[in-house]
């Protein structure tokens, strides 16, 4: 099982992350387990020095609202997803989408990144038509 400290083991490298560069990182980890997560803050808990994290106790509450934040846009680009029990917003659990377990090492996020620079709603159609 991976962690994300064997990703990014420099507490100071992983604040200065982009959301989506931490997300996609996030997303490698979670690739690497099969569970459901509770609205990210199991995955966030488990970023505190007492957990095993690897990070520095003083760098807790910034790490996880750095990790909470790539998790937000995680869910935005449809890479999580909410499982089908349903539950009320706060209370809800997640899922790595199909889309999402397609993200497994560093080259693949890369792709990603790189496909999705450019919105692909803003692609006129005779360019997507000729591919």
């Amino acid at each position: 099982m991976t962690r994300l400290h064997d990703l990014i083991p420099d507490a100071n490298v992983l604040l200065e992350l982009e959301p989506a560069e931490l997300g996609l990182a996030i997303l490698r980890v979670l690739n690497t387990r099969r569970e459901r997560y509770h609205n990210g803050a199991n995955f966030a808990g488990e970023l505190e020095a007492q957990h095993g994290s690897g990070y520095p106790s003083s760098r807790a509450d910034a790490i996880q609202h750095a990790a909470l934040e790539a998790w937000g846009w995680l869910e935005a680009q449809g890479l999580l997803a909410p499982t089908p029990q349903g539950g009320t917003h706060s209370s809800r659990f997640v899922f790595v989408t199909r889309r999402g377990r397609e993200i497994t090492s560093e080259e693949d996020a890369a792709d990603y990144t790189k496909a999705s620079s450019l919105p692909w709603q803003l692609i006129h159609q005779k360019i997507t038509e000729a591919s």
